[in-house]
């Protein structure tokens, strides 16, 4: 199309919704950067400048460097987001959406107050010019809230926004009100409730991949207060988790997702998988670009299996020992 009407507009704008699927709900790092540096750099030229998803693609290519490896560019996207909301102000909706890929950074830097205040900035000067607050700001104050420990605080917002939604009498799709259940989930577990907490996850068959982080450690947690809840068929749950994040590139979330299937593998008794979850993680170990505490948490899981008492031997070799069991 873009090409029979002669409107590069039309390749920028396709592109970016076409990344917002892969690094916002796929959550796809490695695979994907190739095409988010190919589409920043073309939306940057001058037939395509005005065009106003131009400005959309530096959350794509902010969010790609943030699944691949957060914490490692963490100074990228901050630098990525910093000049592009200069060519902005906040009546623009992306003012909003740039704000948010720039908290989730500072988040990522272990600098949630930081994240917050910044926030908390931003939505002021949105309001000073006349516009509403998105649902991103509140559900990114909730995500750092919850990744600090603040549960509590994070309890408040989420029942601020429910009951706002229920006075507006508003529909709300699935990508809004599926990661606020988790969220309400994560949170609850958080505060020791855990009977609660069970009701809000929601079932495996109606996630995606941007909320099986949320899940997955909501999950860790509750197993790790009940190992009746710690079946194989969890086990399977995170397998697959792992093995999407592995396939899309997306390396220091394999490492802590292994690191969870890891302790319930071994909550479970199953050596064997948590040997592999092991050798996943010191695979995606070393094509993180920075360090920032994973070789140590890595080398914790290896020491954990190591500690482990030796296996019995078998009563006979491997080869004869479906003979021996019939």
């Amino acid at each position: 199309l873009g090409k029979a009407l002669d409107n590069p507009w039309v390749d920028v704008y396709v592109g970016h919704w076409a990344l917002r699927n892969r690094v916002g709900n796929r959550v796809e790092g490695e695979s994907a950067l190739g095409e988010a540096v190919s589409l920043f750099e073309r939306a940057h030229r001058e037939d395509t400048l005005e065009c106003p998803q131009s400005i959309c693609v530096t959350q794509d290519l902010a969010a790609c460097y943030g699944n691949i490896d957060g914490p490692g560019w963490v100074p990228e996207r901050i630098e990525v987001c910093d000049e592009t909301l200069a060519r902005i102000d906040p009546t623009w909706a992306c003012f909003q959406c740039l704000s948010c890929e720039k908290a989730d950074a500072l988040l990522d830097d272990g600098r949630a107050q930081d994240a917050l205040d910044y926030l908390k900035a931003q939505a002021d000067a949105v309001e000073a010019r006349g516009k509403e607050v998105f649902d991103s700001f509140p559900e990114m104050q909730i995500k750092i809230l919850l990744a600090s420990g603040r549960a509590e605080e994070a309890m408040v917002l989420i029942e601020q926004r429910e009951a706002e939604v229920a006075a507006a009498g508003e529909y709300e799709p699935a990508n809004c009100t599926v990661p606020r259940r988790l969220s309400r989930a994560w949170a609850l577990a958080q505060l020791g409730r855990d009977e609660e907490a069970l009701q809000q996850l929601v079932p495996w068959s109606e996630l995606t991949p941007n909320t099986w982080r949320l899940w997955a450690t909501t999950v860790a947690l509750l197993c790790s207060r009940d190992p009746a809840r710690n079946t194989w068929n969890l086990g399977t749950r995170f397998n697959t988790i792992i093995e999407h994040f592995a396939s899309v590139g997306a390396h220091r979330l394999v490492i802590e997702l292994a690191a969870l299937s890891l302790e319930l593998a071994l909550q479970r008794g199953a050596r064997w998988v948590a040997q592999r979850q092991l050798g996943l993680a010191r695979t995606h170990l070393a094509q993180l670009r920075q360090d920032r505490g994973a070789s140590e948490r890595v080398a914790g899981l290896a020491a954990r299996i190591d500690a482990l008492p030796e296996v019995e031997p078998l009563p006979v070799p491997a080869t004869e020992l479906l003979a021996w069991l019939e």
